[in-house]
């Protein structure tokens, strides 16, 4: 069925010349073997330490140190999106207040929880999403109002998402930890 037809001739034997030439784009020698290939390929990793001696535990006190410097947040271990002043006193403003959003995760269960009610889990719902909007939307305004005002010549662009992801945090796991107490004048 997929065999050529007896009428069609067979290929025509190749020229000298043309076999000895190679083809435009030709690389010039036999391609390798898959293992050749992969093994011209590894690369081999040397630790650094090792497990145990003094390189292993220095460098775990290191990233103990780091880490604990991130969290009392000390600016030289903060990564770049929480550096500066004006991130400091978004942090602090956040931290200060209450907001509506930190009560998310917990409202999201009651929420779920009410669904098979119909009604009443939509209208929960309905509402809780409204007032995390209204909430959010006049801390961004707020927020951007004091930074041009503390801050002057500053840029405000992407405060307001900063202080929404840090305010949606439960206080206690929100990093760098929290510098004021609830109810702080800021």
């Amino acid at each position: 069925m997929f065999k050529r037809s007896s009428s069609v001739e067979a290929d025509p034997a190749p020229d000298d010349d043309a076999s000895a030439k190679a083809p435009a784009g030709s690389k010039g020698r036999a391609t390798p073997k898959r293992s050749v290939a992969q093994a011209r390929n590894r690369t081999t990793v040397i630790a650094q330490g090792g497990k145990g001696g003094k390189g292993g535990r220095a460098s775990r006190a290191e990233v103990a140190a780091r880490r604990e410097a991130f969290r009392r947040g000390d600016e030289s271990a903060l990564p770049a999106r929480d550096r500066g002043p004006v991130r400091r006193w978004v942090r602090d403003y956040v931290d200060s207040r209450r907001s509506i959003i930190s009560w998310f995760i917990p409202a999201a269960l009651v929420i779920l929880l009410l669904s098979p009610f119909g009604t009443i889990g939509a209208v929960v719902q309905v509402v809780f999403v409204v007032a995390i909007i209204v909430d959010t939307t006049l801390m961004t305004r707020r927020i951007r109002t004091q930074v041009q005002q503390r801050f002057p010549g500053q840029p405000t662009k992407g405060l307001g998402y900063y202080a929404f992801s840090r305010a949606m945090m439960f206080r206690r796991m929100r990093m760098p930890k929290p510098r004021v107490e609830r109810g702080a004048k800021i």
